[in-house]
């Protein structure tokens, strides 16, 4: 009996030792943990500092949308702006689905010196196929020589 009393205490404390030590261990693993965190954290806010996003200002010139607008405020060189509408007709029974180009208008800028701009609009509608009644139509094309701002 008296073995068996003994044999009982020591597998209880050597139970508790094991106990606490892997609790310790535990508790660096999520100290380690919660400063990697911290670190990544840390790091992501670095990063969104050193990364700007310009703003998007929108300006317009003389009554001009704002795509075609563009090449007046950029630097010298190309500009490119537009917009377009697609058409999806995704039948269920009886048609085939059909897809329409509907109408795709790039606007199109070059700013040769601060005070000549070219600056077009082109207008493509269905897709510029004949067959669907489409067409090919310059909206809009000049260069622009600015004598005074």
């Amino acid at each position: 009996m008296k073995k068996l009393a003994v044999l009982a205490l020591t597998t209880g404390l050597t139970a508790g030792v094991f106990a606490d030590s892997e609790l310790d261990t535990i508790k660096q693993k999520l100290k380690t943990l919660e400063e990697q965190n911290q670190q990544l954290i840390d790091e992501i806010a670095n990063l969104k500092q050193q990364v700007a996003i310009p703003e998007l200002r929108q300006k317009q010139f003389a009554g001009l949308g704002y795509a075609a607008s563009k090449v007046y405020f950029s630097p010298k060189g190309l500009s490119i702006g537009g917009y377009g509408e697609i058409i999806y007709q995704n039948w269920e029974k009886d048609k085939k689905d059909t897809t329409d180009l509907y109408r795709f208008i790039p606007y199109i800028g070059y700013k040769f010196t601060d005070n000549i701009v070219l600056n077009a609009e082109i207008e493509f509608e269905h897709g510029a196929n004949p067959e669907r009644g489409g067409e090919v139509a310059v909206e809009f094309a000049y260069i622009d020589f600015l004598l005074n701002k």
